[in-house]
């Protein structure tokens, strides 16, 4: 399990549910993605930069990370997030 957050906002990336999934499943504004589905992923994406509170992704974890990482751009900083008006990079 794989847990990348979005402006405070946790994405959980699991290959199967368990007992902390399901209680994260409970919360209100949490979104799941049930299957390895490139649109489904990337609308949770944007729902996380606007009123989802918390998303979970549940199948390959290798595979959806790549996916994800895909999305963005590399650079180097100190840590913390890089944003552009044109790109949001990690």
């Amino acid at each position: 399990m794989r847990t990348i957050y979005f402006d405070q906002k946790p994405l959980i990336i699991t290959a199967k549910k368990d007992n902390a999934i399901l209680q994260t499943l409970n919360l209100p504004g949490t979104v799941l993605v049930n299957e390895f589905n490139l649109n489904a992923i990337t609308d949770l994406l944007k729902g996380l930069q606007e009123d989802v509170k918390a998303g979970i992704i549940v199948g390959d974890e290798e595979s959806t990370l790549h996916f994800i990482k895909s999305l963005f751009t590399v650079v180097p900083a100190a840590g913390g997030l890089v944003v552009t008006p044109e790109v949001i990079s990690l």
